[in-house]
């Protein structure tokens, strides 16, 4: 894929589809989160390609999905979802999955899941303004070189403002919850254990780079919101991305991406032989303590 801002035109199929040849591949932020997280699991599955990448549906993905194609893509629910009055099993499963050939089904319950989150987003109008800003665009795909390795990100929302413009530009991300979004420790360790710095981060500059290259008439993202949705509580929060939250997910993108450049370079190697785990400095002051 050719470096570029495509506003329109990719369907989020498609996105995942393109530049997954080893020759012309592009690296998505869950990709890089995966190198942090397991090299080698990343190494078979991109690399090497001894792996195939899994591609059954979660119905937990499948209630994200429906949430926001409902409140981004509205028209494409009669054509891309349906609904089936039963459980994920036995012969009238199976018919339904039959008849609906290419549709992402959910049960009533993750309908009626799905449906809270949009409800709950629909109940905040700090939540709508950020959606439904005149120069909101929704799933916007970006291609560029970042450290030398090629990139892809797809987002949510994301507003350029022409310069000149009094308002900032911005960027947005949806998520579903099944907490409370009135819980703001349930917030912060999803931003921590989900890693959604590091793909904020990337998705800024990302666009920003965009805009360096090709010298587009906008101004650079400055500002990037989450906006969380309940599954259970039918509530919304917007979560506004600070300065320390842009250091932390850059350092960890910048760290995916040097670590990519060096392997691809020097060749995958994986140490195997005894590590040492020394304890939690809480656990020797506990038990020191303790004698």
């Amino acid at each position: 894929m050719k470096t570029g801002l495509y506003w329109d035109g990719i369907s989020n199929a498609q996105y995942h589809a393109l530049s997954e040849t080893p020759k012309n591949h592009h690296f998505s932020s869950s990709q890089l989160k995966k190198l942090l997280e397991d090299p080698e699991k990343f190494y078979r599955l991109y690399v090497s390609r001894e792996e195939e990448t899994e591609n059954e549906s979660k119905n937990y993905f499948d209630i994200g999905s429906y949430f926001h194609t409902a409140l981004l893509e509205p028209h494409l629910i009669k054509t891309d979802y349906v609904v089936f009055k039963g459980t994920r099993a036995g012969k009238m499963w199976t018919a339904f999955q039959e008849q609906n050939p290419g549709k992402t089904i959910l049960t009533t319950r993750d309908h009626a899941e799905a449906m809270a989150c949009v409800d709950g987003v629909r109940r905040s109008p700090f939540c709508l303004d950020l959606i439904q800003h005149e120069e909101a665009r929704y799933e916007v795909s970006v291609f560029v070189p970042l450290h030398g390795v090629r990139v892809k990100v797809r987002f949510d929302i994301l507003a350029l403002m022409e310069l000149g413009s009094e308002e900032e530009s911005y960027g947005g991300d949806l998520k579903s919850m099944a907490g409370s979004c009135r819980d703001r420790h349930t917030m912060r360790t999803a931003l921590s254990e989900r890693n959604y710095r590091l793909s904020a981060a990337l998705y800024i500059d990302a666009v920003n780079e965009w805009i360096r290259i090709t010298k587009a008439p906008f101004k650079p993202v400055t500002q990037w919101y989450w906006i969380f949705a309940s599954k259970k509580h039918t509530n919304a929060q917007t979560v506004r991305m600070t300065p320390r939250d842009l250091e932390i997910g850059r350092a960890q993108y910048t760290k995916a991406l040097t670590t990519l450049g060096e392997n691809n370079k020097h060749g995958w190697t994986f140490e195997d032989g005894p590590i040492e785990l020394s304890p939690a400095q809480w656990e020797v002051d506990l038990w020191e303590k303790a004698e």
